[in-house]
């Protein structure tokens, strides 16, 4: 090969790769810009009230629903009048690990291909797993 050919073959695969780098910055595409005054923001009440609004609107209609919003709320008086309320709204839990380390657990994560399969990490770092729905804990392989 001689020069001509590689500087000519540089110069292609220059332009070719200039190209394709032009064509995804045309594209359109969603770009974050918080609300300011400016562009419909809202502060102090009306900001507030604006954004309650938004997480209790149905998405379809932007509307809120009073009798859902009375049906929950009765729903949630009558749990809380009830004897047992912690059974009713499934708050019943036992303590089953892993209970050889201190510390809170900062996440947990169920396999998806097997539910049996569960890791748990700690805040103090370590990373527990149990392969039997939780009856037994070890640390992970390469945490002992």
């Amino acid at each position: 090969m001689n020069v001509k050919s590689i500087i000519v073959g540089s110069l292609a695969i220059a332009l070719a790769f200039g190209g394709i780098l032009f064509n995804m910055s045309d594209s359109e595409q969603a770009v974050y810009s918080p609300r300011t005054l400016d562009n419909g923001g809202l502060r102090g009440h009306a900001g507030q009230a604006a954004y309650d609004h938004f997480l209790r609107a149905d998405l379809n209609t932007g509307l809120i629903d009073q009798n859902l919003v009375e049906q929950a709320r009765q729903e949630v008086l009558a749990r809380m009048k009830s004897q047992n309320n912690k059974a009713l709204l499934g708050l019943n839990w036992t303590q089953m690990g892993p209970d050889n380390v201190g510390g809170r657990t900062r996440a947990v994560l169920v396999d998806k291909n097997n539910s049996n399969t569960i890791y748990a990490g700690s805040v103090a770092g370590g990373l527990f797993v149990s392969y039997d729905g939780t009856a037994t804990w070890s640390p992970f392989p390469g945490q002992e």
